[in-house]
């Protein structure tokens, strides 16, 4: 018996003032960590609200040059944009 294993989908929900230009800089930055794929944003100004949607796609194989991704560095990453990080769920695959 095989076990299926998959990328898999997060959200992280978030609050705080976050202008266009830094939601760039920070998509870029996600981008920049390797470990994540398909990092979308979603942010509503008038509430100050946002979602940070990303997949953490299967490792075929792990090097050791590779770090092994943590959660850390988003909640960190959205820390360093004065942001408040909130609710972190796993999505439901469709």
């Amino acid at each position: 018996m095989g076990l299926s294993v998959s990328a898999q989908d997060y959200s992280y929900h978030f609050s705080g003032n976050f202008s266009e230009s830094a939601q760039a800089e920070f998509i870029k930055r996600m981008e920049d960590f390797h470990f994540y794929t398909d990092v979308k944003l979603r942010y509503k100004n008038d509430s100050q609200k946002g979602e940070l949607l990303f997949t953490i796609p299967v490792q075929s194989a792990k090097t050791e040059e590779e770090a092994p991704y943590s959660i850390l560095d988003v909640k960190q990453l959205l820390l360093s944009y004065d942001l408040l990080p909130d609710t972190f769920v796993e999505r439901a695959k469709h």
